[in-house]
């Protein structure tokens, strides 16, 4: 009878470590997939951030050579950049969602800018919101005379630059640019 009773007693205490066994092994299991889920949702909230700062640059690059839509932009209004400029919507291992660029002020020398991008990757969305001043966005309003080492290209007061790019000190002049004024 006392053998019976210890041997029911030792399988009532089997049962009970088996089934702890089984309840932390699955408490392991779900915490690290929970931790799995969040890492691969913190990589993507990293990687949307960097897709929207991505887009902003690629608008203060292709700002500071002082393109048609940049001058034709009115004080005020804004313009839809990765419709109008970029090819496509998908970078890297996300998509720009949307990038907008508002001309805030502008005089001879600055040109104030709001830009707005939005990057996304997996489920993961990231807004930049950017307030830029831009000094010198147009070369040409730069130049009233340019000098020239060799005198003999001073025929007139128009330079050309039909070719090719020219750096002079920290100012690229692009080429087709039409520069008026004296030539010394």
């Amino acid at each position: 009878m006392i053998l019976r009773d210890i041997k029911g007693q030792s399988m009532l205490v089997v049962m009970v470590l088996i089934l702890a066994s089984f309840l932390l092994c699955s408490a392991v299991l779900v915490m690290g997939t929970n931790a799995r889920k969040i890492a691969a949702f913190e990589a993507n909230q990293d990687k949307a951030y960097y897709i929207a700062e991505a887009g902003v640059e690629k608008v203060l690059a292709d700002a500071k050579n002082g393109p048609v839509w940049l001058r034709n932009l009115r004080i005020g209004s804004e313009y839809n950049f990765l419709a109008n400029n970029l090819s496509g919507k998908d970078y890297g291992e996300g998509a720009f969602e949307h990038i907008i660029v508002k001309k805030l002020s502008e005089d001879k020398k600055h040109t104030a800018l709001e830009i707005e991008c939005r990057g996304k990757c997996g489920s993961s969305i990231k807004r930049i919101k950017v307030n830029v001043i831009l000094e010198n966005v147009y070369p040409e309003n730069l130049f009233r005379g340019l000098w020239l080492a060799d005198d003999s290209s001073a025929a007139d007061n128009v330079f050309n630059l039909a070719a090719d790019s020219y750096f002079a000190g920290d100012v690229m002049i692009n080429s087709g640019s039409h520069i008026t004024g004296n030539i010394y």
